[in-house]
């Protein structure tokens, strides 16, 4: 009898440490990367039940810039950054956009960090935008700057700081009012500093044209890569 308890308690400690075993290497699987890249369909349905949980890790956040203010009853941007800029509707779209025909016009955008945001990655932006003249050809390229602000600490002032890598010029498309995403511009990993969710980005979009007159700014999109905020492990 002896015996058999003795190999019966062996059998049940083997479980346990089977058991165990498995919870460990589920939450090793299941934990989601910081330098995971799932961004797509496809890619989702081959990822952990966690994994899909937390959905995509380098989510993509749009800024139209209808959502920017201190439009006057001329529609005229009033002393808001560099030169004329105008804001203009598309195509009779019922879509707001700025228009941006000369070089260096320029506006700013003021934005919450999200809490999310991993400032040890590296952050992309690129301008959304459209061309409304016809039978022109030519490109427009760009450009950012950016400055971080803290609450109840940092002076608003005009972005001044530079990406570490500026987006290449973006061909005009053939056909007029077609939606257009710019190459994206990079800032480098741990440019950021200090505490997202208690500090603000200004991001500063300003344009170099190239033969093309009707360029409109319809917003921005920012990437990044999410931060693991904690949570459980199944």
């Amino acid at each position: 009898m002896k015996t058999l308890n003795n190999k019966l308690f062996a059998f049940i400690t083997a479980l346990c440490f089977v058991a165990v075993g498995v919870s460990t290497f589920a939450a090793v699987v299941y934990k989601p990367s910081q330098t995971s890249t799932i961004s797509s369909a496809a890619e989702l349905r081959l990822a952990s039940p966690f994994s899909q949980n937390y959905v995509i890790d380098k989510p993509v956040i749009f800024f139209p810039v209808t959502s920017w203010n201190n439009l006057t009853t001329t529609d005229t941007l009033l002393s808001m950054g560099a030169g004329t800029v105008v804001a203009t509707e598309v195509a009779a779209s019922e879509i707001g956009g700025l228009l941006m025909n000369s070089d260096n016009d320029s506006h700013s955008l003021l934005f919450p960090i999200p809490v999310d945001l991993d400032v040890a990655q590296e952050i992309k932006f690129r301008a959304i935008w459209s061309e409304s003249d016809t039978g022109v050809t030519g490109s427009v390229r760009w450009y950012f700057l950016y400055k971080q602000l803290t609450l109840d600490s940092t002076v608003i002032a005009e972005a001044a700081g530079t990406m570490t890598t500026d987006g290449a010029a973006d061909p005009d498309l053939a056909t007029e009012d077609e939606i257009q995403g710019s190459p994206w511009s990079t800032l480098a990993a741990s440019t950021l500093t200090g505490t997202p969710g208690d500090d603000f980005l200004i991001i500063k979009c300003y344009v170099d044209v190239t033969s093309v007159s009707k360029a409109t700014l319809l917003g921005i999109q920012m990437q990044y890569t999410r931060k693991w905020l904690g949570g459980d492990n199944l």
